[in-house]
């Protein structure tokens, strides 16, 4: 963290040091909230965001195979995910090829 701030300061000068004094490091100050200009998009998202959804459901499934063959002192997967993670894997390719070879995800001003 120590090393993030000093990388900031070195960046951003006095703007960063402005924007840290008023912004508290862990409790968010919910009165200086502000609403964004811009609207939800779930195309933004999925475009932004398609790893870490794999990310996670690759995770669980880890740990839920390491929990099962722990538990049964075999390699086992349950059918349940293995359909979770097929289809999981499954989308995680399908918005890759959309984001790499298309304009389908792109959002306009973002």
């Amino acid at each position: 963290m120590y090393a993030e701030e000093e990388f900031l300061r070195r960046k951003f000068g006095e703007v960063y040091e402005s924007w840290a004094n008023k912004t508290p490091a862990f409790v968010p100050k919910f009165s200086m909230f502000k609403k964004s200009s811009l609207p939800f998009s779930l195309k933004n998202v999925l475009r932004r965001e398609y790893n870490s959804f794999f990310n996670l459901i690759l995770i669980i499934t880890l740990l839920r195979f390491a929990a099962l063959s722990i538990n049964l002192n075999k390699l086992y997967l349950d059918f349940y995910w293995i359909i979770i993670f097929s289809l999981g894997t499954l989308i995680f390719m399908v918005l890759k090829i959309l984001k790499k070879f298309t304009k389908v995800l792109n959002v306009e001003g973002r």
